[in-house]
């Protein structure tokens, strides 16, 4: 279980594990504010967060959580090449993130400035880091690299297409190089 949740990790992209981690990072950072003793009284006695302001704080508690999950849900997971949308989901949650914890700096803003740093992280590393090349289109590739029904075509395929070209071959010409292949390995196909 571990194991697949690391191998899960290691191929995450690095904007999207940043974006995970400040999630992570609110969802303590709200555990500990709504129930971790943070309000000391006159008597010397502590009470929660919760118990001293009602249950209208747990909207704010809960604010920065809802706020960093959009990117969770935005970001690809995998690298990749990244979108316009990806770069402004990724800003705007960071920017709401910083809003609130500037706003709430004495009360609330203190507890959440990791999260706030990881997704600052993460939007930054959406503009900055390593060159990501869009996927090569299949229009792109060479004309030679695919068969006559659009499959592509491996590398010994290619070399017995040359061969056939060339008339050294001992096989039937005009049979495609991926027909005498399903040939040869007893595949049929029936075609439509």
């Amino acid at each position: 279980m571990i194991g697949r949740v690391l191998r899960w990790l290691a191929g995450l992209d690095r904007s999207y594990f940043l974006a995970l981690s400040a999630f992570i990072a609110a969802i303590i950072a709200a555990g500990f504010v709504a129930f971790a003793p943070t309000v000391e009284l006159l008597d010397g006695s502590a009470m929660t967060l919760i118990e001293d302001s009602g249950a209208g704080v747990i909207v704010l508690i809960l604010l920065p959580v809802l706020v960093l999950g959009a990117p969770l849900i935005a970001l690809p997971q995998a690298p990749g090449p990244r979108r316009k949308n990806d770069k402004i989901n990724s800003v705007a949650s960071t920017g709401v993130l910083l809003a609130f914890t500037v706003a709430f700096l004495p009360w609330l803003g203190v507890f959440y400035m990791p999260a706030v740093i990881l997704s600052v992280a993460s939007s930054v590393s959406l503009y900055f880091g390593r060159g990501r090349r869009p996927a090569q289109d299949t229009a792109d590739r060479p004309a030679g690299a695919r068969g006559e029904d659009g499959v592509r075509l491996s590398r010994s395929a290619k070399k017995r297409a040359r061969q056939e070209a060339a008339g050294r071959s001992g096989e039937a010409m005009g049979e495609t190089p991926l027909a005498s292949s399903r040939r040869r390995r007893g595949r049929t196909r029936k075609r439509p």
